[in-house]
């Protein structure tokens, strides 16, 4: 009988388990890629993300991409994955509050000179929250008895 090599993975990963994985890995990404090439000049208008120090958000994204990537591979026992997805939003969801309050800061200026651009940047975060929103309501479709092991 031959030996595994690498250990079965604890859970099948299913649709949903994998829309995490992919999304957490993509989400490590960009908080390496902000930890090492930093912000954009023009961010400095959005007041959200310069308050906040790149050295908190890019571990945030970090953190939250691990989470994600963690919550996949949780035990049989844990059958809810909505902390997974709970992190995923996180993040875009911030950035869409900044985006967007920065947009209406360079309509009516009420502290700073805004970000002209925020509503694009806004809407496509906030559309990346929504379509998170959707995915984690996606209900897992059951094996079928004929093609389960």
């Amino acid at each position: 009988m031959p030996r595994r090599l690498l250990p079965r993975p604890p859970r099948d990963v299913g649709m949903r388990g994998s829309v995490l994985l992919l999304l957490g890995v993509i989400w490590i990404g960009m908080g390496a890629s902000i930890a090492v090439t930093g912000d954009p000049a023009s961010y400095a208008q959005v007041v959200m993300l310069d308050r906040v120090p790149l050295a908190a958000r890019a571990p945030a994204w970090i953190a939250t991409g691990c989470l994600a990537v963690a919550w996949v591979f949780r035990p049989r026992r844990i059958v809810k994955d909505g902390v997974g997805f709970a992190g995923l939003y996180l993040m875009p969801a911030y950035r869409a509050v900044a985006f967007i309050t920065s947009w209406v800061d360079s309509l009516i200026p009420v502290g700073g000179t805004g970000y002209r651009h925020g509503l694009p940047s806004g809407i496509t975060c906030l559309s990346i929250v929504v379509l998170i929103w959707r995915i984690a309501r996606w209900p897992e479709p059951r094996p079928d008895r004929k093609t389960a092991g």
